[in-house]
């Protein structure tokens, strides 16, 4: 699958630092907040599979499934 946009890293590659603090702001104010670090994962993982972006995809549903989300899918 190729993605349908480059990813930003390598695009500008001096942006790489800013994209990683960012993350981690965003992560510990996930968890001041109480919203578990497995739904941003999740949320990451959406917006890659929006983006068809593969190495993404296969890098978030890894970390989703490190904080115990299922791969099995659910439907209702």
């Amino acid at each position: 699958m190729q993605s349908r946009m480059r990813t930003p890293i390598i695009i500008l590659p001096e942006v790489g630092q800013s994209l990683q603090v960012l993350g981690k702001a965003l992560f510990s104010s996930a968890k001041k907040n109480g919203i578990p670090a497995r739904t941003l994962f999740l949320a990451y993982l959406r917006a890659s599979q929006i983006n068809d972006d593969s190495v993404c995809v296969d890098l978030h549903s890894r970390n989703a499934m490190a904080t115990g989300e299922s791969a099995s899918q659910r439907v209702k």
